[in-house]
């Protein structure tokens, strides 16, 4: 029998949900599942294997390890897709212990996605080859150490990363070529695990750079001969063709659940709403249910939320709850999320490798594979957008290491995955209310091959092709180009003979040195975060993106990270360029969120359009577009409280230039339509229907300034766009996409609005119905996009919104005064009081009847 105060105590498990200010409305429980073992001599491995084993203490493998070395060992690609936990780890070793043994002088690349999980890996690599492993990433900052790890070891683990900006862009460099392209030749496998992380922008750039790979590795050989590769991952629909995909290598075979011998621990359910009676705000309750279960001996819980800086907040109120104010970061609870400086990554990795630790808070960052000794509680207070995440996410319970029995709490959110599981048909049926997505890939996009291309066989010192280029720096094909979509190897074909189409050469001038200056997790300004004078030494440098400087990168902020191993709370100071200026901050108990409006202007001059079409009455564009964030300012939220902190004036982002989809109806004119939740209506659906990252796009609405016979200046529209440079929003317009997409959210209305908007009003609604029976009724027909672009005219007077101060609101009657100097905004002149207000976005002003006057822009 169980003691009281134990995670295996269901009752008590209960009672701490209950107590916390929660109630279960569902529940069930997954029986555990045995080991099913085979024997491995008539897999005749090596000396080197079976010693490995012995010294493990394995005598039989479970049945998926078997078959999967067994065709490893007939050299084929292979990819595993058996559940976490399963023994992936020594499939991969001893599969790189037969390819040495059958070739002493070949190479393994190990290749992680992430950083944190190469660093973990290595020890274990490191006991299967004794003095053989060596790991480069940007802890070793020496080239003089990276030389011998190439030269030296037999096994090498990376991340894509670091392939790209360091091994492919040396081989041509005087004091490394000779290690390198010794390296890359004699490069027997490549090993990827986590493979269904590799997707969106990462993975469209990964796959390139494992083609180059391939591809530098066929030539310095003199034949067609890729390496072998094995990939591995627990959570996807189609394996072998994403396999394929990322690796640009065929003949793949799976390894799948069918064979998955690994024996798991039992496994209970439960869903949970929040109690209204107990009146509790939604962060509270959660605090209170991780603190409690933190409270329990045995309990090692793992609560996964959305958003870097909710990681931080949560464990910092559960440390202010415990201790106060002054003991945070004592208590055996840890924040994890990407961009931590290493040494606290390493440090709260260790404690997960040890146990040591009462609860993790997490983002999508712990969906890895990453070791936490004795994990027995998920808790996913956030859901995720698919099924591919939430498999990872309640595969960290039920290992062997986890004990008897292990929980897996979901909470009931706002969010329209939540509401479709616990308010919908699903039934808490998680696969009836999460698409199971296969990882979308951007291979064809013109962006995505251009940087590969000017990589790999541009006119820059670090080409990857340079050393096969004739005289003149011409060759006459691009061989070995069979792992490569058509489209590029014919681009590179273009390049290396000098046909260089005009988006190419715009690419080459932009950036000398691609392998350094374009990364392959993000396109666009990164924003560099640092200590002020003084400070650098205690507060680590970080990079956010621009997305992310409106959420914890804007003057006023109060940031969560870690200074080796503990939680430091940092307030940003200064934003000026790309630079952002953070001190530390002792105020624990309070949080921060900024005030700012953003503004699209969406680009319909001659080239700019790519894709327009009529449906009946509405009318979809895909087009280039220009996006303006202005900050005005920020609150800071006391408990149940907030106050307001304007700016002296508006702070404005980069403008960012970029593409998007945009919904027009005349029904989005009438009074009282609110086009912003029809936006985020379409947005969110599209989401459900694609597997497209959250951070890739984004949705908002807008006026256009164009005259034509279709559109008129002042029409609305909705629009869907994209947080990088590549047009995935495009994808609207493909296929039957814009059908499917319509179709879903006329089948779920009811819960989409009242998930996204419950106080939507009669006039939006019917508007977003007008819109969908347009799409669905209607078959596309080809629109001429001549327009003339309009501005209002000096001296004009108009109406000007005034939201740049969300505590006091006006509209009051004003007169342009000429274009802002970003050329896309207004001045005004403010006629009571002669006061001239300054870069005012368009969308703020409102014609006046009879003065609607405008030129040419």
């Amino acid at each position: 029998m169980p003691t009281t105060n134990t995670i295996a105590n269901d009752t008590l498990v209960r009672n701490i949900i209950n107590n916390a200010g929660y109630h279960i409305v569902h529940s069930t429980t997954d029986a555990a599942k045995p080991a099913i073992n085979v024997g491995y001599d008539d897999l005749h491995l090596s000396t080197a294997s079976t010693s490995f084993l012995k010294a493990k203490g394995i005598s039989t493998m479970w049945k998926h390890q078997h078959k999967a070395i067994g065709m490893a060992k007939e050299g084929k690609n292979v990819c595993v897709t058996t559940s976490t936990s399963s023994g992936k780890t020594e499939i991969f070793q001893i599969a790189a212990l037969e390819a040495l043994a059958a070739n002493p002088k070949g190479k393994i690349l190990a290749v992680y996605p992430m950083k944190a999980l190469a660093a973990q890996q290595e020890e274990r690599w490191n006991k299967a080859f004794p003095g053989k492993v060596g790991k480069i990433d940007g802890s070793v900052k020496d080239f003089t150490l990276r030389k011998t790890i190439l030269s030296e070891r037999s096994v090498v683990l990376m991340t894509p990363d670091v392939i790209h900006a360091f091994l492919l862009a040396r081989i041509n460099d005087e004091n490394m070529s000779r290690a390198v392209c010794s390296f890359i030749q004699n490069l027997s496998m490549v090993i990827i695990d986590e493979l269904h992380l590799f997707k969106g922008t990462f993975g469209s750039n990964s796959a390139y750079v494992f083609r180059r790979l391939n591809n530098i590795h066929c030539r310095l050989k003199g034949c067609e001969c890729i390496p072998q590769y094995i990939t591995s991952s627990a959570t996807l629909p189609d394996a072998i063709r994403h396999s394929e995909q990322i690796t640009g290598a065929g003949d793949f075979v799976e390894i799948g659940a069918e064979d998955d011998g690994s024996p798991s621990a039992a496994k209970t359910f439960l869903f949970v709403d929040a109690d209204d009676q107990q009146g509790n705000a939604g962060n509270d309750r959660l605090v209170n249910m991780v603190k409690r279960f933190g409270d329990v001996p045995d309990a090692k819980s793992i609560t996964f939320v959305e958003g870097r800086q909710r990681a931080g907040n949560v464990v910092n109120d559960i440390d202010t709850l415990i201790a106060g104010h002054d003991q945070r970061g004592q208590n055996g609870f840890y924040p994890y999320r990407s961009g931590y400086e290493q040494e606290s990554t390493q440090i709260i990795s260790e404690h997960m490798h040890d146990g040591d630790f009462r609860g993790i808070v997490s983002t999508s960052a712990l969906e890895i594979g990453i070791d936490i000794d004795g994990l027995n509680l998920v808790i996913i207070a956030d859901m995720p957008q698919d099924m591919n995440s939430y498999m990872q996410r309640v595969g960290r319970v039920g290992r062997t290491n986890s004990g008897a029995h292990s929980y897996v709490i979901i909470v009931h959110t706002n969010s329209l995955p939540s509401d479709l599981l616990f308010l919908g048909d699903a039934d808490y049926d998680v696969s009836k209310a999460l698409p199971m997505y296969e990882p979308a890939l951007y291979l064809n996009d013109e962006k995505v091959m251009n940087i590969h291309a000017h990589c790999h066989v541009g006119e820059h010192d670090a080409c990857e092709y340079q050393q096969w280029k004739g005289k003149g720096g011409k060759v006459n094909d691009f061989a070995f180009a069979g792992c490569f979509p058509p489209a590029f190897a014919q681009l590179c074909n273009d390049v290396l003979k000098g046909n260089l189409p005009q988006t190419y050469i715009e690419e080459a001038k932009q950036y000398k040195n691609p392998h350094g200056e374009r990364p392959l997790r993000f396109f666009g300004e990164q924003f560099t975060v640092t200590g002020e004078t003084g400070t650098t030494s205690n507060i680590p440098e970080e990079q956010i993106s621009r997305r992310q400087v409106a959420t914890e990168g804007y003057v006023g902020a109060l940031r969560n990270t870690m200074v080796g191993g503990s939680p430091v709370r940092e307030r940003v100071l200064r934003l000026k360029g790309l630079s952002i200026t953070i001190k530390k901050e002792e105020a624990s108990h309070i949080t921060t969120s900024c005030y700012s409006q953003t503004f699209l202007r969406p680009n319909f001059s001659k080239g700019m359009v790519n894709l327009a079409a009529a449906y009946g009455e509405a009318k979809v564009f895909n087009l280039h577009l220009q996006e303006l964030i202005k900050l005005y300012g920020y609150y800071e939220h006391h408990g149940q409280t907030r106050r307001y902190n304007k700016y002296p004036s508006a702070m404005n982002l980069p403008v960012f230039h970029t593409t998007g989809t945009l919904f027009f109806h005349p029904a989005f004119n009438e009074q009282g339509v609110k086009t912003d939740i029809i936006a985020k209506v379409v947005f969110e659906a599209f989401l459900r229907m694609k597997a497209f990252d959250r951070n890739d796009m984004e949705n908002k609405n807008g006026r256009v300034f164009v005259e034509s016979d279709i559109l008129k200046r002042g029409d609305r529209f909705a629009a869907l766009y994209d947080a990088s440079f590549l047009n995935i929003s495009q994808n609207l317009m493909t296929g039957d996409s814009l059908h499917t997409l319509f179709e879903f959210i006329s089948k779920h209305e009811d819960i989409i609005i009242c998930n996204v908007c419950p106080d939507i009003n009669a006039a939006t609604r019917q508007a977003l119905q007008a819109l969908t029976k347009s799409i669905l009724e209607n078959k596309p027909a080809r629109v001429d996009c001549d327009m003339k672009d309009m501005r209002y005219a000096d001296g004009t007077k108009v109406l000007f919104s005034d939201t740049t101060d969300p505590e006091n609101t006006m509209e009051k009657e004003v007169m342009i005064a000429g274009r802002s100097n970003d050329g896309i905004g207004y001045n005004v002149l403010d006629t009571t009081c002669g006061r001239l207000i300054i870069d005012v976005l368009a969308d703020s002003l409102q014609p006046i009847d009879g003065v609607t006057m405008y030129v040419d822009a």
